[in-house]
């Protein structure tokens, strides 16, 4: 009798699909789920729905690029069982344009949200290692990484997601002021 060809995660959910609000309850509990599910909700009331795009990955674009990430907590994720455990969630912020909105992060203080959050290199050994340094925000950084996002929020609380939720439509009206003028140079 021929071996049964072990079908991976990957491969199930690339066939499925899958909405992350089926995933959640699989992976997180407690309070992280609710947070989680409430989050996906609110991104599917604003039209930014969560589309699956890797294992345990699901992502939003607005304007043609990245707006952001969820990821659910896998096997391969070691930085996240050393820092949270096993059952973890993130989010990765994709907000290009601060520079546009610098004036409401300072007078909203989420800059430390920001700075507590950011992507510092991990000499994984790729394009990113050893990291650049930056000003951010009026503050100088050491190592943040080159290739991931600036912002990565690992088990977002509450008030992490509301941080989150002004952030990402602080970066959707950039983005819409940017699609205007882009327009509006070319009439």
């Amino acid at each position: 009798m021929p071996e049964e060809k072990k079908v991976s995660l990957y491969q199930q959910q690339k066939a499925t699909k899958p909405l992350i609000e089926d995933v959640i309850p699989e992976i997180l509990d407690g309070e992280r789920k609710k947070t989680a599910l409430d989050f996906v909700a609110y991104m599917r009331g604003n039209k930014l729905k969560p589309v699956w795009t890797l294992t345990n990955t699901w992502k939003a674009m607005y304007k043609g690029k990245n707006l952001y990430h969820i990821l659910l907590r896998n096997d391969e994720w070691k930085e996240t069982e050393q820092r949270w455990g096993k059952n973890a969630w993130l989010v990765k912020l994709y907000i290009f344009h601060t520079d546009k909105y610098y004036d409401q992060i300072m007078s909203e203080e989420l800059q430390n949200f920001i700075w507590d959050n950011i992507k510092y290199c991990t000499n994984c050994g790729g394009k990113c290692t050893p990291g650049h340094d930056a000003v951010i925000l009026g503050k100088q950084i050491k190592g943040q990484c080159n290739v991931y996002p600036l912002v990565w929020a690992f088990d977002p609380n509450e008030a992490a997601i509301e941080s989150i939720k002004r952030l990402l439509e602080l970066e959707m009206q950039a983005r819409n002021e940017q699609a205007k003028q882009s327009k509006e140079s070319k009439k």
